[in-house]
């Protein structure tokens, strides 16, 4: 799915082998998937609610465990702010840390 999703978006052109990427579901509360809230866990987030409850709720743990991914809870980060070139209406976003950092 990650990968149709990537070809839907042109993302050969926008991103280079050498680049890293961070994949947020989307867990903003804590309901199953299957509502249509959250996104189904068939890694990094930060909800608007109780992200750590909704990692349980949709089942990620086991998930990036058995798949050795590391899960970040992105409201527990600090924030920085960054320069985005061609950004229409900011000159920097805030950012969560975890997401700043390059990771083999």
């Amino acid at each position: 799915m990650v990968e149709r999703a990537l070809e839907l978006i042109g993302a050969k052109q926008l991103i280079t082998p050498k680049d890293k990427v961070l994949l947020k579901p989307n867990y903003v509360v804590a309901k199953h998937p299957s509502t249509g809230v959250t996104s189904d866990s068939h890694v990094g987030e930060g909800g608007a609610g109780d992200t750590e409850r909704a990692f349980d709720v949709v089942g990620i743990r086991e998930v990036t465990a058995r798949q050795k991914v590391r899960l970040v809870n992105l409201n527990r980060n600090s924030r920085v702010n960054v320069k985005v070139p061609k950004l229409l209406a900011l000159e920097e976003v805030g950012v969560a840390e975890t997401a700043t950092r390059v990771h083999a």
